[in-house]
């Protein structure tokens, strides 16, 4: 998507960014979009990759990548996962300057995870921003902390570590699931003409044990020498180490 500037604001809107910043084996990626090939190429550590108007499908088989989003997100996508990166949007406030470490306002990431095992850190980078992530029963949006997803292609599990999400689900129905809750999303076994529900979906208190263990395997310390730098009109993903 082309980017394009408020002649008020001076604030540019373009394509958010990310960068696989650890790999466990060759993950690979598929760009998927209208119009585009079939194609799989593997995922390089370091690549300052742009969210256009495809979308990038990540399949690990025995493999590993943990990624870092423009717009804080950190997320690590576990072994035999498929992921996608649907869209990606973000304002660039620091226009009018050479390159320099990126000053970044609202944002909006829409993620989808189809099956595997992840775990997604996001620091709520403002209110008026949004990183939502889509599953086959049930479509959440990270307000702030961290987050454990387990899918299948019959049932979904999601524990929050820390902070809170919001979940979404059939007919508009909302949640606000806190620290300590897990959600367990899965379809209907049998349908019925008196019910429309076609998903089941509760929360769950969850041991502290389990989230203390989970809280182990956040991918942090692999971030911390990464900036993005804005520079003239587009982001990019910079080791500073």
């Amino acid at each position: 998507m082309l980017s394009t500037i408020s002649l008020f604001s001076q604030v540019i809107m373009t394509n958010g960014v990310f960068v696989p910043v650890q790999l466990g084996g060759t993950p690979t990626y598929e760009i998927v979009g209208k119009g585009v090939k079939s194609n799989n190429s593997p995922i390089v550590i370091g690549k300052t990759y742009n969210v256009s108007k495809t979308s990038y499908s990540v399949i690990t088989t025995n493999d590993s990548v943990v990624f870092l989003f423009s717009n804080g997100l950190i997320s690590k996508i576990g072994t035999n996962s498929n992921f996608l990166i649907n869209d990606f949007q973000q304002e660039i406030l620091n226009t009018n300057v050479e390159p320099a470490r990126a000053i970044l306002g609202i944002n909006m990431l829409s993620l989808t995870f189809l099956s595997g095992e992840g775990i997604f850190v996001y620091s709520g980078t403002n209110e008026n921003s949004m990183c939502s992530v889509s599953t086959s029963f049930v479509d959440v949006e990270l307000l702030k902390g961290k987050f454990y997803f387990s899918c299948t292609d019959k049932s979904v599990n999601i524990l929050v570590l820390e902070g809170s999400l919001k979940s979404h689900g059939e007919k508009g129905k909302t949640e606000l699931v806190e620290a300590g809750t897990a959600i367990l999303a899965n379809p209907v076994q049998y349908q019925s003409k008196f019910f429309d529900e076609k998903v089941v979906m509760t929360t769950k208190k969850v041991k502290p044990v389990i989230i203390n263990n989970l809280l182990t395997e956040v991918p942090l310390d692999q971030t911390h020498h990464w900036i993005f730098v804005a520079a003239y009109g587009n982001i990019f993903g910079v080791n500073i180490d």
